[in-house]
């Protein structure tokens, strides 16, 4: 996810967020909260905020992407106004319809309105934590929320490669198509290569 030249000592372990970025700094993903909220010192979870100070200006000096990961919705908005405050300028929210996020309308309203991120926006969910639990269309839902929060800051996903979905370019067309079968067609190309194109890598010239 993240290729860079070598990382700082110390950041190869971060819990929570997810950082990507084309050459980033190799940094592994824990998704376990209780181990976020003591590291990263979330409002939620107590400490000083040092180590997602570090985090914050290591994204925001490779001009890497924020993911918000598998945090609750409180975390989400300490992460997001912490990394604007110092000057990160690429934040998706990483699949906020999923069950375990589970972020309201009006709060993809507010974080939006508020820090103006991107919300990705995934073609299904699974059903519960493990394998055998199945999976649920996104789709009916994600229309709802482009609908009712507008386009512009909504990527499509297909987060897809799990046995019981169809392959990602399967899933992607159908996504597309049910998109289009129901009357946004022109946004379409903004959710799925424009906005995906803001967040790609520039080097300086």
């Amino acid at each position: 996810i993240l290729h860079a030249a070598a990382p700082p000592q110390g950041l190869h372990h971060v819990a929570g967020a997810e950082l990507l970025a084309p050459h980033g700094a190799h940094l592994a993903v824990d998704q376990d909260l209780s181990v976020l909220n003591q590291q990263l010192g979330l409002a939620a979870g107590g400490g000083d905020g040092r180590q997602l100070q570090k985090v914050l200006e290591l994204v925001r000096d490779y001009d890497a992407v924020l993911g918000t990961g598998h945090i609750s919705v409180e975390e989400i908005f300490t992460v997001t106004k912490a990394a604007r405050e110092l000057g990160v300028k690429k934040i998706v929210v990483t699949h906020p319809e999923w069950w375990i996020v589970n972020m309201t309308m009006e709060e993809q309203k507010r974080i939006v309105a508020e820090y103006d991120v991107i919300l990705e926006r995934c073609y299904a969910q699974n059903k519960g934590v493990g394998a055998g639990h199945g999976y649920i269309s996104n789709l009916p839902g994600n229309l709802e929320t482009i609908r009712e929060i507008g386009y512009k800051n909504v990527l499509i996903s297909t987060d897809g490669g799990q046995v019981e979905n169809p392959h990602w370019e399967l899933a992607e067309e159908e996504y597309l198509q049910y998109m289009l079968d129901h009357g946004i067609p022109e946004a379409l190309y903004l959710m799925s290569k424009s906005n995906t194109g803001l967040l790609r890598y520039t080097p300086s010239l």
